[in-house]
């Protein structure tokens, strides 16, 4: 069989053809055998036996038992057999190798060991005889002899215990050195501390504390209930709760139900100093790169004298309130309403739609809302008041006052009160 397999691998088409030629008659003899046998029939018989001379006459005209595998083919596997010896060889003789040296480092082990207990024992032999007094001559000799091999030893156990303490002082100074640093950073300012940050560190801080992609920045100005001053901070909504993170030497993570922030505050022209608040804004480092877009807009006094600067501040939960120019992504997050308590929003001389209208134009004044955004909640509360329920001559009142105190422009109450008109008839 493998001379059969090697003709066909190796062999000449014409062999193989002739090869396989035999096999189709060899096979065939012995189909035709098997009916002649199962039916009977000596037509079959014959064609068997017929078959069977093919075969032979084939198999002896082109010598298939003569085939064998081509002298390439036999260097080829002699070759390979003899790199397989060599490693094989190689890989007994390292193993060999490796087996001597760990024989040789247990040896080595074995008579440093031994070493140490011939040491251990001259050393209580010496000391026994020193202790000694009847033996004179010999055992001056032999304390003589011993005091070597202990001295040395003793030696090594000085310098063992010398490195030992100098090993112990080394941490000890380390821990001063961190000592000092602790205490430079406890007395180093919330500024100082922030300036430090870099993106890495940011980066850090927001994946400690689980700040979701969908955040917010922001400047809280102040909270006097929790020590906040003038920080920044990342906000986002998790779970049914209004998360704050605000960022100082120990970074603060504040969690408040949302439930519990029914609306957003405000508080009107708070005094400041421009050029002494968010020291940590002013300079270049990264956090003030970042969060610089946030600082207030302050406004000034038209009287001369006074030369104070103001800003505008929007609060939420517990007296937390943030600059104007983070009001806006308050709005985003929590969609809650405005709650404005001054003159005009508590007179009675307004009514409902003007209050709202003159609230939107608090929030165009302090960049909240763009003048598209304010159009369209003009537009709003506009649209209801002219579906509203209210009079007529309070419409045009509303209308009226709305333009005199310039937060609408006639072309807007012209176009309402057309609306009121078609509703009306």
């Amino acid at each position: 069989m493998k001379k059969i397999v090697n003709t066909l691998r190796y062999g000449d088409g014409k062999t193989k053809f002739i090869l396989i030629l035999a096999f189709l008659a060899g096979v065939g003899t012995v189909a035709l055998f098997a009916c002649a046998f199962i039916f009977s029939q000596m037509i079959l018989f014959f064609g068997a036996v017929i078959c069977a001379f093919i075969t032979i006459t084939l198999a002896q005209t082109f010598g298939i038992e003569q085939q064998d595998i081509p002298e390439a083919k036999l260097v080829d596997d002699s070759a390979i057999g003899n790199i397989l010896n060599n490693v094989e060889h190689t890989a007994q003789t390292s193993v060999v190798e490796e087996t001597r040296e760990e024989q040789v480092e247990a040896a080595m082990v074995f008579e440093e060991k031994s070493n140490q207990e011939i040491d251990e024992t001259w050393e209580e032999v010496s000391v026994e005889e020193s202790n000694g007094e009847t033996e004179e001559v010999e055992g001056e000799e032999t304390q003589e002899i011993e005091e070597t091999p202990t001295k040395k030893k003793k030696e090594k156990k000085k310098k063992d215990k010398t490195k030992k303490v100098e090993d112990e002082e080394k941490p000890s100074k380390k821990s001063k050195k961190q000592k000092e640093v602790e205490l430079n950073l406890e007395e180093a300012t919330v500024e100082e501390v922030l300036e430090t940050y870099t993106k890495k560190t940011i980066k850090k801080t927001m994946h400690k504390y689980k700040v979701k992609k969908d955040h917010r920045m922001v400047i809280i100005d102040n909270c006097h209930k929790l020590h906040i001053h003038q920080a920044p901070a990342y906000v986002w909504v998790s779970d049914k709760e209004f998360n704050i993170l605000v960022i100082e030497k120990e970074p603060r993570h504040l969690t408040l139900p949302i439930f519990s922030i029914s609306e957003i505050t405000y508080l009107k022209k708070q005094p400041g100093n421009a050029e002494k608040d968010y020291p940590l804004f002013k300079g270049n480092s990264v956090m003030a790169n970042l969060f610089s877009p946030y600082l207030p807009d302050y406004s000034y006094s038209t009287r001369v004298d006074d030369l104070t600067a103001y800003k505008n501040l929007y609060g939420i939960g517990p007296g937390i309130y943030f600059t104007n120019n983070s009001a806006a992504n308050l709005f985003d997050l929590l969609g809650v309403s405005f709650y404005v308590e001054d003159k005009i929003t508590t007179s009675n001389k307004a009514n409902h739609y003007f209050k709202e209208i003159y609230k939107c134009n608090i929030l165009l004044r302090d960049n909240v809302i763009d003048a598209n955004g304010y159009a369209d909640k003009v537009s709003n509360h506009l649209d209801d008041m002219a579906h509203s329920t209210i009079s007529y001559n309070e419409f045009r009142d509303t209308l009226n006052l709305l333009i005199k105190n310039k937060l609408i422009t006639q072309e807007f109450a012209s176009h309402f009160a057309e609306i009121r008109d078609k509703i009306s008839r």
